[in-house]
């Protein structure tokens, strides 16, 4: 009976409360609390005890009263909205309203579409700034192994122009001391020139003095004297051909490094070649480089855009300059190896020139007769001083026919046939 009671209570109390609020939704509200109490269990066997039922009621009553109030609140603020609403309605300058947010959103999509185009342009041309920039960045690795190819053939040809130049040393001093020895030797010659004219003088003397029969020579003798001559003659055809050999071996080599210095002189000028049109066309790219970053600051001055640090690419510039100064001190480091390669191509030419006029007076000397042979015997003192490359270690020196051999030498130096090869 109790707990009847209890729930007629609740239905009244709904009743009050849903007779405090609007008719509008009051009704509705109350209706929905009317069903969900009338759902209670009423039920004893199935209802909680005393206590806990009535903490129930007293928590569902402060609950519901939140509800209501809220309910309450919001019909207000629904009556308020609509009040609004309808005098917006109502009103002519609701349009005007409604027509200016639209053209304010159309202005918005409109800048909206212009900043997506700026960002899909500056896309392209950050695109295509790194393009050249792998562009550049690969002929810069391109230029870099032909220079360090340039620098190992230019180290190369640096190491052959010092030999060449070690061995012109070399031949220069053993000219110089083949000139002091046959200087020695004109001088020996002279001395016993002299004292044989004053022996055979004394001799004549003597004979004038001392009146006898002529000694009859003997034919052994003759014949030893003309064997040991032609023994000596045989030695020195054998020495002057040995002598010409090794000249005309020297003679080739110095035309193969004459036609290498030449070689290397064409390479060095088609490297130079090439390497001034890259000069020109690094020239060429870094002005177009420079237009295209100026227009880039003009365009992002115009429309007010910072430029990222993709729209300058002050590193390439940079890259490039150093480049252009590299090339500048290898093409210096080029012609200057040219200059040193014509000079030695002019020392070369003069040493082939020297070596030509040798084997012509010599060919010209085996190929003279006995008459003239003799004729220049006669007067070799009158000619000009023997070179100094014909000097050479005999084999009859420091022996008994030491004489002979340098009595067929001054034959040869008194002929008057290496005068050119001697100034040489």
């Amino acid at each position: 009976r109790c707990r009847r009671h209890l729930c007629r209570a609740v239905r009244l109390s709904v009743g009050s409360f849903g007779a405090l609020l609007p008719r509008g939704s009051g009704g509705c509200c109350s209706q929905a609390l009317r069903m969900s109490i009338c759902q209670l269990p009423l039920d004893i066997s199935q209802a909680p005890p005393l206590g806990e039922e009535s903490l129930q009621m007293w928590d569902l009553n402060k609950r519901l009263e939140a509800y209501l109030a809220r309910v309450k609140f919001l019909e207000e603020e629904n009556e308020v909205l609509r009040a609004e609403i309808r005098s917006t309605k109502s009103s002519p300058a609701g349009d005007s309203w409604r027509v200016k947010y639209e053209e304010e959103l159309r202005a918005l999509r409109d800048a909206l579409d212009h900043a997506f185009r700026e960002k899909c342009t500056a896309e392209l041309a950050r695109d295509n700034l790194y393009e050249e920039v792998q562009q550049v960045k690969s002929k810069c690795q391109k230029e870099q192994a032909a220079r360090e190819e340039a620098k190992k053939q230019l180290s190369l040809s640096r190491k052959e122009l010092e030999e060449e130049r070690r061995a012109q040393i070399w031949l220069k001093e053993r000219a110089v001391q083949l000139e002091k020895e046959v200087e020695t030797l004109l001088e020996v010659h002279e001395e016993e020139k002299a004292g044989l004219d004053q022996e055979i003088a004394s001799f004549s003397h003597n004979l004038e003095s001392f009146r006898c029969a002529p000694v009859a020579f003997q034919p052994v003798e003759v014949e030893d004297y003309s064997k040991r001559l032609s023994e000596i003659w045989k030695g020195a055809v054998e020495t002057y051909k040995t002598e010409v050999l090794q000249l005309e071996g020297s003679l080739c080599q110095a035309k193969e490094n004459l036609w290498k210095a030449v070689e290397d002189n064409q390479q060095s000028q088609l490297q130079l070649r090439h390497l001034e049109k890259d000069l020109a066309g690094l020239k060429a790219r870094k002005e177009m480089l420079e237009e295209s970053l100026a227009q880039d600051r003009q365009g992002s001055g115009r429309a007010g855009v910072p430029l990222t640090p993709l729209c300058y690419p002050q590193l390439a510039m940079e890259a490039l300059e150093q480049e252009q100064q590299s090339l500048r001190v290898q093409i210096a480091r080029v012609l200057e190896d040219r200059q040193q390669l014509m000079h030695l191509k002019m020392s070369l030419s003069l040493e082939v020139a020297t070596y030509r006029t040798l084997l012509e007076a010599e060919s010209t000397r085996l190929q003279m007769p006995a008459g003239e042979f003799r004729l220049a015997n006669g007067v070799r003192g009158k000619g000009p001083p023997a070179p100094a490359w014909y000097r050479t270690a005999s084999p009859w020196e420091g022996s008994g026919n030491e004489a002979g051999f340098r009595h067929i030498l001054l034959h040869f130096l008194g002929s008057g046939c290496l005068v050119a090869i001697g100034r040489c």
